[in-house]
């Protein structure tokens, strides 16, 4: 993907690459990577590039990667000559970003370009890998928590076999528990949660021995 910030004469413009959704539901660990060739044309005229998830089918995004000036250049210096293109190995770089927090979840990306006015933005080999979960860690990976972030309720689902004995706590970022209850055989809990701060949550489900904790987001 290019973008020809040179030409581009709109500062504060915004143009987005948005992915297909990823399934993270599977792993234990994640990373999204790419590569990246960029020059800036100088130090008042600089271009921003984001990375953004989504995990709620594209209704808001996290910004997980953020980078302008020469922390985004791909060259030691500004460029003030010429509309730049890479023409070596090494005006390329390799960009990761860890993922583990959103483990859990089907995620959207999205690559933003905030035009500058500067020079030009070159990104390829976007990849997306996992560390997959063993068998005894994949007993818990059909559960789903939505909406999620969340207002007023969230519905937690999960499959038979792990609501038969599943215990559910929501701590909060303290490590506070907020909330306690049993499936006792329910496959879908609706789970209030109006009185809860705007914040990071976690609902660790317990089944047949195994734990697995999702990252739960209230924003009032």
């Amino acid at each position: 993907a290019f973008v020809d910030n040179f030409a581009y004469n709109a500062e504060g413009e915004e143009d987005f690459l948005v992915t297909e959704f990823f399934d993270l539901t599977e792993g234990s660990e994640a990373v999204l990577n790419f590569d990246l060739a960029k020059a800036q044309w100088n130090s008042i005229l600089v271009d921003r590039l984001r990375v953004e998830i989504s995990i709620d089918c594209g209704e808001t995004f996290i910004i997980i990667y953020d980078k302008t000036g020469l922390d985004l250049s791909t060259l030691p210096n500004y460029n003030t000559t010429n509309a730049w293109a890479p023409s070596s190995a090494d005006h390329w770089r390799n960009e990761q970003i860890d993922l583990t927090p959103y483990i859990g979840e089907v995620a959207l990306f999205r690559f933003v370009n905030t035009n500058g006015w500067s020079n030009n933005t070159y990104i390829d080999n976007i990849n997306l890998s996992q560390t997959l979960v063993s068998t005894e860690e994949s007993i818990l990976s059909d559960i789903r928590l939505f909406p999620n972030p969340a207002k007023e309720t969230v519905s937690l689902t999960m499959n038979s076999q792990i609501a038969a004995d599943a215990s559910i706590v929501i701590t909060n970022i303290s490590g506070q528990t907020i909330s306690y209850q049993e499936a006792r055989g329910r496959t879908n809990l609706v789970i209030d949660v109006s009185d809860y701060m705007s914040g990071f949550y976690f609902v660790t489900i317990t089944s047949m021995g195994v734990s697995e904790t999702k990252k739960l987001i209230i924003q009032k």
